[in-house]
């Protein structure tokens, strides 16, 4: 009953901390502390800031030890008592703030449900409580372990000490609830008394980050259609700078409530969301955008790139830029909503793939080995899905989450993380386990290391919640989170290491091994060590965040996506003399009360820059005279109000060139479902929605000359016969509109290529939940027969361009009779400065008891700007595994036989363009090591 001290209490009923201390004075909780202490602790303005700590850990420190080490420290004003577990306290000093509001800081030990013992709560702009404390809302703390921090002294900060001996340092620091939060959110949270930041984890830059007034590139099916892998790494190259030029930023201006004590958090340093590799094998899967499309080689190149790029630039240094996390171990490609008989409904989060060992090796797992392994582009972590594989869920599979990356050689500070509340799943959707507990114990057993865990985690505490009592910003419910998930995960990570539960799965020992592997990325990023000896962490001056430079640079990079697959005429480049009408849902979006809300030309997992460019304000742009306009419907109408599209037809009718904009969306679905694609659901056609057809066909009646502009992030046919050009404009980002012009006008020649095939109907696949690559009608260009099911309407690798190249004076060598070199020539053949795209397919001999792919791509090069006139010489090489062959078990080989390499603009199987592949032929045998 000591006035001056009170026992922290995360929560009275599930977070039975105070037991001991209870039983220690042999006194009941109410007995422990009456209510004439309460009112004593509430007028006694004496709770403030952490100032320094005394463990005990040869025995139970008692309330009465504690509150007399305060009264022998001269700025000790109040003692705070924290049960770490295992028969450990951690008695806490407090200084001299005066608020009563800071004693909501922790929960007094106090007579259950009596409003006499709850502190005020303090309104949302409280002022620094006094000016004799360290909390000026003007002034920016020191970094953790610069001169002037409490933390300065302390091990974790000594640089000269070994990594692993300043973790454990640290971590000895710590308490059980504050580890138990670095597991559960990789954040403890601000701790004043270590000057340890908030650190948001959660951050997403799958095309740019996922915030307001930033670059924001094409998403990444637009990525791959570039075909250009060193244009991937510049990409990578900007986000990391933005990430990096943000976080300190934004660092003076984060702050501590209610103390207002600034610089206490760290934000965009870790992008879970960074390459997503997961392979697009089925055109209706929702979120086919968010990839890199059908081909392993493609993806991985580009993952690959773009994960280096963003981590380590610099490969002088161990520190990291950005924390890159790629996802989702490892075998989920669908379906999200779609079920097999073609309606709604499925559950993504209880879906089980079953895959061949043949196709994991051949196809699902090369694009994760290319990101992860230290060798190519070393993401230092990765996020297992909500799927299952092969009866075992992501989340809980120890081959996905420690024996492939093992495989893989992932780096020493390799973590997996779960992506949301899909630990949760493994039991609660898949039945994984004998209870929700039982599963999660399983789960940090095989691999999984940090959990993404629903709630915010600037939302701590409450009732229910075995967590830290910390204070709450405005708004924030009254439990640890929004969900009851998380109070159940929580309380189920207390009870394994709190001695309630003996679960050897999930012990003290393993928490601390938990969240060491947090702390380690921490110290990769460089947040202990002095700014001068890490290279990312100089100052970047923040007018780099969005700056024209990168709206320049993200423009080049909307063109370079942009496919041009049919040309008559060779109408295009468009003359910026030219009479243009602009037509079609997709030319100004915001125009629409369904899509005003959101940014359409970025989809998903995007920010928005401050400039937003649509097709209408660049085509505009390039012309002399403004075009005419013309919305002709909303994206997915179910009723038109012109059914004749008569305004339409009659500005298309009185312009040379008419240019439609058409396309999906990521949140409206026509009367049928159909327009629609995005996490969560799948689309159930392959066309365009039944109004924009007709919308299409009204205008082509009318129209001199028709471009097509499509805007999907997955393959949709068109009829042909309605357009004079077209083109696939993959979600062009924050320059869509900018980036298209230049194509259409000339400025950049088009460059792009498909990074899937486009099937013309269903009946060219099998439904979306049968994982066979190989059965026919086989996935993909790799394994699709169109003799056995038709041509698709557009093949992988295909794009058309304003000039002619031809490939010439093709040899292929064999190299110790494992590797295979190939030289070639390619000519600029036509009338315009541009870049070719050449693709190398291998095709390679048959195997009498294995699918093998007829041609399968092992090189992309683009090249430099040609005159016309120019050549180039371009190299390849496959080593190999390149050259290898997935037996049935997963096992690789080198088959004896002739290999034959071929090498064009496209795709040897597409007869659109198969005149310009040229091939040749090599001879292997003998044992190779694979």
């Amino acid at each position: 009953g000591h006035p001056r001290c009170t026992i922290s209490m995360p929560s009275v009923t599930a977070f039975t901390v105070f037991v001991v201390i209870a039983v220690i004075l042999n006194g009941s909780l109410a007995a422990l502390l009456g209510q004439e202490t309460c009112a004593a602790l509430q007028s006694t303005d004496c709770y403030g800031h952490d100032i320094g700590h005394v463990a005990n850990s040869t025995s139970i420190m008692t309330a009465d030890a504690c509150c007399k080490a305060c009264e022998s420290n001269p700025q000790c004003k109040v003692a705070v008592l924290v049960s770490q577990g295992n028969g450990q306290a951690l008695c806490l000093f407090k200084d001299a703030c005066p608020t009563p509001s800071s004693l909501k800081d922790h929960l007094m030990l106090c007579p259950k449900n009596s409003s006499a013992c709850k502190p005020p709560t303090p309104p949302p702009d409280t002022p620094c409580p006094c000016a004799k404390c360290p909390c000026d809302p003007s002034a920016v703390l020191p970094r953790t372990c610069d001169s002037g921090s409490v933390a300065a002294g302390m091990g974790f900060c000594n640089t000269s000490d070994s990594t692993s001996n300043r973790i454990a340092d640290l971590l000895s620091r710590l308490t059980r609830a504050e580890k138990l939060y670095l597991v559960a959110k990789a954040d403890t949270g601000f701790l004043p008394r270590l000057n340890l930041k908030e650190f948001q984890f959660f951050n997403t830059c799958l095309h740019g980050w996922w915030t307001t007034n930033v670059t924001t590139f094409p998403m990444p099916i637009g990525l791959a259609a570039t075909f250009d892998v060193e244009l991937m790494a510049q990409i990578g190259d900007v986000v990391g700078l933005e990430g990096r030029a943000m976080s300190q930023r934004d660092y003076a201006a984060s702050f501590d409530w209610p103390t207002n004590l600034h610089g206490v958090a760290l934000n965009y340093l870790v992008c879970k969301d960074a390459s997503e590799v997961n392979m697009a094998r089925h055109p209706l899967w929702g979120r086919t955008s968010e990839t890199y499309g059908e081909d392993p080689y493609l993806s991985g190149l580009m993952g690959e790139a773009f994960t280096k790029a963003l981590q380590r630039p610099d490969p002088s240094t161990n520190y990291l830029r950005t924390a890159a996390v790629t996802r989702h171990l490892v075998v989920y490609s669908g379906p999200e909503s779609l079920k097999d008989d073609g309606t709604q409904g499925a559950d993504r989060f209880a879906f089980n793939a079953n895959v061949s060992a043949r196709d994991l090796e051949d196809f699902f797992y090369p694009p994760f080995e290319a990101c992860i392994s230290r060798d190519r582009g070393g993401s230092i972590g990765a996020m297992c899905s909500d799927a299952a594989q092969n009866g075992v869920p992501s989340c809980a599979s120890e081959l996905l989450m420690t024996t492939k990356p093992g495989e893989w050689n992932a780096t020493d500070d390799f973590f997996v993380v779960s992506d949301m509340g899909s630990y949760y799943n493994v039991f609660a959707r898949h039945n994984y386990g004998a209870n929700m507990s039982d599963a999660l114990y399983g789960d940090f057993q095989a691999g999984l290391d940090i959990l993404y865990i629903r709630g915010s985690s600037r939302c701590r505490g409450g009732q229910g919640a075995p967590a830290i009592r910390q204070g709450n910003p405005p708004g924030c419910a009254q439990v640890a989170s929004d969900s009851d998930q998380s109070n159940e995960t929580l309380a189920a990570m207390d009870a394994a290491t709190n001695g309630t539960v003996n679960d050897a799965r999930f012990t003290l020992e393993d928490l601390d091994a938990k969240a060491a592997r947090v702390l380690q990325l921490r110290f990769a990023l460089g947040e202990f060590d002095p700014v001068e000896k890490n290279p990312y962490a100089q100052a970047i001056n923040a007018s780099v965040i969005d700056s024209e430079a990168h709206r320049a640079f993200n423009r080049n990079v909307t063109a370079a996506s942009i496919v041009l697959v049919k040309n008559d005429a060779e109408l295009l480049p468009l003359t910026s003399t030219a009479k243009v009408a602009v037509i079609g849902p997709w030319a100004r979006p915001a125009n629409q009360a369904s899509l005003a809300s959101a940014h359409p030309y970025v989809h998903a997992y995007a920010g928005s820059s401050a400039e937003m460019i649509d097709i209408l304000a660049g085509i505009t742009t390039a012309l002399q005279a403004v075009p005419t306009y013309a919305q002709g419907c909303e994206t997915n109408q179910t009723i038109v109000s012109d059914p004749t599209f008569s305004e339409a037809k009659r500005v298309a009718a009185a312009a040379d060139v008419t240019i439609v904009a058409l396309g999906l969306t990521a949140n409206v679905e026509d009367q049928h479902g159909v327009g629609l694609e995005a996490e969560m659901r799948d689309r159930l056609s392959l066309e365009l929605p039944q109004v924009q057809q007709d919308l299409l066909a009204a205008v082509r009646q009318s129209a001199k000359k028709v471009v097509l502009v499509i805007v999907a992030g997955s393959g949709v046919p068109f009829n042909e016969s309605n357009a004079d050009v077209a083109v696939y404009a993959m979600y062009g980002g924050a320059q869509a509109g900018s980036g298209l012009a230049d194509v259409l006008f000339g400025a950049v020649p088009p460059t792009g290529r498909l990074p899937l095939t486009v099937f013309t109907e269903l009946s060219q696949m099998k439904p979306m939940g049968n994982y066979d690559l190989t059965t026919q009608p086989g996935r993909t260009y790799l394994f699709y027969d169109p003799e056995q099911f038709g041509q698709p309407q557009f093949w992988f690798g295909y794009g058309l361009g304003y000039s002619r190249f031809e490939y010439s004076d093709l040899t292929v060598t064999a190299v110790d009779k494992c590797n295979v070199h190939a030289v070639l020539t390619v000519t600029n053949v036509g009338k315009v400065v541009s870049r070719e795209v050449a693709q190398l397919y291998l095709g390679r001999p048959a195997e009498p008891s294995v699918p093998v792919a007829k041609w399968a791509l092992r090189g992309i090069q683009r090249t430099s700007e040609l005159a016309p006139g120019s050549a180039v010489t371009l190299q390849f090489t496959i080593d190999a595994k390149g050259l290898s062959t997935v037996m049935e078990d997963g096992t690789r080989k080198v088959s004896t036989g002739s290999y034959t390499i071929a090498v064009g603009g496209g795709s040897p199987v597409d007869p659109r363009g198969s005149a310009k592949v040229i091939q040749s032929s090599v001879s292997l045998g003998g044992s190779c090591s694979v």
